[in-house]
Parts: structure tokens; C-alpha cells; sequence
């Protein structure tokens, strides 16, 4: 009868070690997870408080969070909050937790709340933003065991259409130098080509043009720069022009080149070190004697604005997504919310539009041999022109069209 009542009570202690322990919020890694979790609740009769305006758990009711016990949970439709409990160093373990799953997060303190530090950890399935409760005001070392912690977890919103989640092909590299060309200019119109692509004309200011947009890979480049001096004739021309070059946070000046002169015609190398090697164009076709290019260059700005009526989501991945993906690698960004806001201004575009235009009169300039293009309306601001509900939009890229192809494609904005 003794050794039956032992194991009666142990027995009796692990099954409700179980029951204490039923429902882990750690396991919740999207929206229809937390939905699920719910329901497993709802099904095992755990009070629920709906009356505000967020359903609230109050105290023990077998939920926790890998093993940290919760006393308060609030949640929402792709949220939730909960309070942990406030024994056995519940706030230092979730610290701990939180970093060995994903690493250190953002440290934020504010003014006068030193007992109330917060770490937030961003990524594309959810924001984590955690809040210790440090009874005794004491620095992070000396946590306590009764300190407690607030933890929200907000799950980002899915998309599944590639140009939604670019930044999974983005590559970094140990070596990720950008490069930039610095113009100072004193009352002078000029212009600017880097490898026989052109960047633009400009009319007295300074300009800070991104180079790594224009070129594909390693080794050397030639920016060329005409200017003339459209400025008071009793003041001393000046016009100056950098490549600066950041590495690893350092800035540096690589070329520099200055002129006096009210008339220069100028060109100098400059050498990139970069650890990408993009298509781009270099397997684009010479374009110049295309006796259908004007036609074809109509028909593709004609498919956006179809596709953007029709809400044709495919049909804008596959017209943007290389150009899209290229532009972010000449950058190294692979930061998710870029992608993603990427896409909703897609989706804001198909909400509001409800008429587009296509430029019919324009001039054709080529680049690189004519294996790139860039068009210069005539009669209207850009190529494209989107209306909608107090909304408008343009679009007016550099194209290409790939060898085998019949095809033009946007390459660069």
C-alpha cells in the first residue's frame, strides 16, 4: 500500500506537471499558428476574458513560453502579448532564450527608465520587442530572480510572389564597396556618361550620383564629363568632380578631377573593387538598327499599365523582377522590409489606378553600344503615367534586350 501511494503521488505530480505546462507559445511562428493555438485552448476550457477590446488569459492556466511559465497573455489577430511569471529568473531566462534563437537584438533604453530595458528582434517572419521588468532598477548583470518580462510578437505579413522576397537572392560578401561621384559645380550646364552609359544633363547645382548602379563587375571604368560655363563672366569658373569609395565605412576620395576651364571635354579611369558579377546588359543586342524598337518599347510600357489594370500580379513580377533584383544586389541589401514594401506599393498601384497612359512621341537614347536605352518623352513627363484615386504614378526605366530574344526588358530605374 506505502511503494502504491508513492507512485500515486508522483504519478499525480507529473500529470499535473503536464497539464501546468500544456500550451507553448514558443511553437507559434505565424498567424494561422497562433489561430490554432487558440482553439486548442478554447477546446480545453481555458478561461478567456473577451470583454475588452483584446481576448485576455488571466493567471496559471497551463501556457508558457518553452517552459516559462505565463501570467497574462493578450492577443490579437497576427499578435500577442504576455506577461511572464515573476519567479525563478523568468525574465533573465527569456533574455537568454531570445538570443540563443536569434542572436542579440536591438538594445533600446529609454530616458529615466533604466528599470525597463527593451530588445527587439526583426525579421521577416515576425517583430519581437521585449520588455524587462527589473524590480530593483539594477543593470542587466545583476538580474534578479523575481525580475519579470513582457514580450509582443508581431507576425508579418506573407506574400508568396517572388518579387516579394528578393532579398533571398541578395548575396553579401565580405568585400561589399560602393561607389559614388561627387560633383561640384559653380554656375556650369554639364554631362555625365560612366562606360559609355549616360547618366544625365544638369544645370548648375552639384549632383551625388550611385555608380555601382551602372556598373556590373570588377575592374576598370571611365566616367567622362563634358561642362560649359553658364555664369557670370567676372567670376572665376569652377568645376569639380570626386569618386569616392566606401569600404567597410571608410570613405576615401579615389579620383578626383577639377577644371577652371568654361569649356571642358574631360575623361578619366577609375578602378572598382567589387565582389559581384551581374548580367545586366553585356548580353543585350545592339538595338540602333531595330526598325520595329519604337513599336516594341510601346508594347512593354503598354503591358504595365495593362497588367496594373487587370491586377495581373504575375505579369509584374516577371516584367520588374530582374531589374528589382539587380538594383538590390548593386547595393548589397537584403533586408526584407524592403521587398515587402516593394510589393505593397505594387498592391497600393492596383488599388487605385483606373487609367494609364503610354507616351507616343519620344526620342531614343542608346548606351553601351546600343545594347541600352533610355527614352525621353516628348508629350508627356514619362513614359508611363498611372492615375487613379488622388493617386498618380510614372515609370520611365532603361531597357535591354537579351540575345535570343524578341523581347525588350527593364534593366535599371
Amino acid at each position: 500500500m506505502k511503494n502504491f501511494a508513492i507512485f500515486f503521488i508522483v504519478g499525480l505530480l507529473t500529470s499535473c506537471s503536464q497539464t501546468k505546462l500544456r500550451f507553448d507559445l514558443s511553437t507559434v511562428n505565424s498567424k494561422q499558428d497562433l489561430t490554432t493555438l487558440i482553439d486548442q485552448m478554447v477546446k480545453n476550457k481555458v478561461r478567456i476574458d473577451s470583454s475588452s477590446y483584446a481576448p485576455k488569459i488571466v493567471g496559471k492556466q497551463g501556457i508558457h513560453y518553452n517552459g516559462i511559465l505565463v501570467n497574462e497573455l493578450t492577443y490579437f489577430n497576427n499578435s500577442f502579448t504576455f506577461l511572464t511569471d515573476s519567479t525563478d529568473f523568468s525574465a533573465k531566462k527569456i533574455l537568454e532564450l531570445l538570443e540563443l534563437r536569434n542572436g542579440f537584438g536591438t538594445y533600446e533604453e529609454e530616458d529615466g527608465f533604466e528599470d525597463k530595458p527593451t530588445f527587439v528582434w526583426n525579421n521577416s517572419i515576425s517583430k519581437n520587442i521585449l520588455e524587462l521588468n527589473l524590480l530593483n532598477g539594477k543593470h542587466l548583470a545583476a538580474m534578479g530572480d523575481k525580475d519579470f518580462a513582457k514580450l509582443t510578437i508581431e507576425f508579418h505579413k506573407q506574400y508568396e510572389i517572388p518579387l516579394a522576397n528578393i532579398h533571398k537572392e541578395i548575396k553579401k560578401y565580405d568585400l561589399e564597396n560602393l561607389y559614388a561621384l561627387k560633383v561640384k559645380s559653380f554656375e556650369y550646364e554639364y554631362q555625365i556618361w560612366i562606360d559609355d552609359i549616360f547618366i544625365g544633363n544638369f544645370n548648375r547645382g552639384g549632383q551625388f550620383i550611385d555608380l555601382n548602379n551602372y556598373i556590373l563587375e570588377n575592374g576598370e571604368h571611365i566616367i567622362r564629363y563634358r561642362a560649359k560655363y553658364i555664369g557670370n563672366k567676372e567670376r572665376s569658373p569652377y568645376f569639380e568632380i570626386e569618386i569616392i569609395e566606401w569600404s567597410k565605412g571608410d570613405k576615401k576620395v579615389i579620383q578626383k578631377a577639377l577644371s577652371d576651364e568654361e569649356n571642358k571635354d574631360f575623361e578619366f579611369n577609375f578602378s572598382s573593387k567589387i565582389a559581384y558579377n551581374l548580367e545586366g546588359w553585356k548580353n543585350g543586342k545592339d538595338l540602333r538598327k531595330d526598325k520595329q524598337l519604337k513599336e516594341k518599347i510601346i508594347e512593354l510600357y503598354t503591358s504595365v499599365g495593362e497588367a496594373i489594370l487587370q491586377k495581373d500580379k504575375q505579369t509584374i513580377n516577371d516584367l520588374f523582377y530582374d531589374m528589382r533584383k539587380e538594383t538590390l544586389q548593386v547595393n548589397y541589401n537584403n533586408d526584407f522590409t524592403i521587398s515587402t514594401e516593394y510589393w505593397e506599393y505594387w498592391l497600393e498601384i492596383f488599388e487605385n489606378t483606373y487609367k494609364y497612359n503610354v507616351s507616343q512621341v519620344f526620342e531614343i537614347e542608346y548606351n553601351a553600344g546600343g545594347r541600352l536605352i533610355y527614352t525621353q518623352p516628348k508629350d508627356k513627363s514619362d513614359m508611363l503615367v498611372i492615375t487613379g484615386k488622388k493617386f498618380s504614378e510614372t515609370f520611365n526605366h532603361l531597357i535591354y534586350q537579351p540575345r535570343g530574344s524578341n523581347k525588350l526588358k527593364f534593366i535599371r530605374q
